[in-house]
């Protein structure tokens, strides 16, 4: 019985052991990508090139992994990583370089393929996470999510890009929430004043069919206000399909 147990335990470790093993640690991909990254192996830090402006906010351009992905790309084993560093600010908003870099595995070893360098002609602004999901069988595609705050209001979009060995493809940007609220001065309105709040919210998700692209579902919730803004009500709501057509991905119902 301890055979069996300790034979179990040591199972468990060489597969925990395997699994650690198969995605390198930041640094490791940091010092691949880059040559060499910073004390503690979590950013890599540069002066700024002669081309990109300066902010006292960013000194230095300071890159950090935002997504390190394990998958299987146009049939062949691909580890895909997201190196995002800010590196200016200005009106409320983050811009972001990302360097987007491709590794194939050769044996045991992963090898550094392809890198799409951010110029700040394609600099992301307010990114606020990445994902990857399935828009078909055998179809991934990176979903960016943007998140700003200020200039008057408060929003939330996705951009979703198909992934390929050659690079990523624009296929669509959905707006999904926003809202003045926080930047309307409440307290000084009187009962008989129309409220100026614009609010809405969605959600999204991609729904597996047999399809060879999936479809994109949105749910939209409008907000109404009622004078002097005291009160919060659903005014409408909308349900939107996206569909793919020659390319990318077209808006087909919006249904109230």
């Amino acid at each position: 019985m301890k055979t069996r147990l300790s034979l179990i335990i040591l199972l468990s470790f060489l597969g925990l052991r395997s699994f650690s093993q198969d995605i390198p640690s930041d640094s490791i991909l940091l010092k691949m990508i880059y040559g060499k990254c910073d004390a503690g192996g979590k950013s890599f830090t540069r002066a700024h090139a002669k081309d990109e402006p300066e902010h006292e906010y960013y000194p230095q351009v300071s890159y950090k992994i935002a997504l390190k992905e394990h998958m299987v790309l146009d049939n062949q084993d691909i580890l895909f990583v997201i190196c995002q560093a800010p590196i200016f600010y200005q009106h409320y908003h983050t811009f972001y370089l990302i360097d987007y870099c491709y590794f194939a595995r050769s044996g045991d070893r992963w090898n550094l393929t392809k890198t799409i360098t951010g110029i700040m002609d394609s600099a992301l602004i307010d990114v606020d996470k990445f994902a990857i999901a399935d828009i078909g069988p055998d179809k991934k595609a990176l979903i960016t999510t943007f998140a700003s705050v200020g200039n008057g209001s408060d929003s939330r979009s996705i951009s979703l890009q198909r992934l390929t060995l050659d690079g990523l493809i624009n296929m669509i940007a959905i707006d999904l929430d926003y809202s003045n609220a926080a930047w309307i001065n409440i307290e000084s309105m009187t009962s008989s004043e129309e409220c100026p709040i614009i609010q809405y919210e969605s959600t999204w998700n991609i729904v597996k069919s047999d399809k060879s692209w999936y479809d994109i579902h949105v749910s939209k919730t409008n907000y109404g206000f009622s004078k002097g803004c005291k009160d919060k009500f659903v005014s409408s709501k909308e349900e939107s399909v996206y569909s793919y057509i020659q390319g990318g991905y077209k808006q087909q119902t919006d249904q109230k």
